[in-house]
Order: structure tokens, then C-alpha cells, then sequence
């Protein structure tokens, strides 16, 4: 077996990979949302839990997937800085999202 990257990483170096790319995906997302809008809350977060889950594992994986939930459903889902969904189509996003593939 040939392998590319030999390099291991401390647990808090992945957790903190994790915390970081999230932090990355909310700032893009912010910026972005004059043209992404309101429609599609996660976008960006799909790609984020994939990275945070490829460096880390499973607990950073998780780890950034509760994180971009959170910041998500509180920061880009109407109404904006709160936990309410105004939204009926918004609680079936936060499920989808945050259910495991199968």
C-alpha cells in the first residue's frame, strides 16, 4: 500500500482544524449571502463537515457539523439571529443536514 501523507496530527490540532474551517465557511457564507441568499443556508457547510471529517475523524467531523448547524439555523436562516424558524421548509433543512448519511 502506498500512502501519500504520512504526517499524524495531535487531537487538539484537529479539533481546532475543525473549529476553523467552520469559522472559514461562515465568513464566506456571510460574504456571499447577497448571492447565494437566503435559500440555501448549508452550502457551504456540506464541504466544510467533509474536510473537518477527512483531517480529523469522526469526533471533528462531528464536531463541525454541530458547529454549522448551530451557526446556520442562528446567523442565515430567517429570521436572523435567533433560534425561531419562520420558515416551515427551515426545520426539514436543520434535519436533513444534520442527519447521518446512510
Amino acid at each position: 500500500m502506498i500512502t501519500l501523507f504520512t504526517f499524524t496530527f495531535s487531537k487538539t490540532a484537529q479539533y481546532a482544524f475543525a473549529v476553523l474551517v467552520v469559522i472559514l465557511a461562515s465568513l464566506l457564507r456571510h460574504f456571499g449571502n447577497p448571492i447565494l441568499g437566503e435559500k440555501v443556508p448549508f452550502i457551504l457547510f456540506y464541504p466544510t463537515v467533509v474536510l473537518a471529517a477527512w483531517f480529523g475523524g469522526l469526533g471533528p467531523g462531528l464536531l463541525a457539523t454541530a458547529l454549522s448547524v448551530f451557526i446556520s439555523w442562528y446567523v442565515f436562516m430567517p429570521p436572523t439571529y435567533s433560534f425561531a424558524l419562520s420558515d416551515p421548509t427551515g426545520s426539514a433543512q436543520l434535519i436533513i443536514f444534520f442527519s447521518p448519511a446512510r
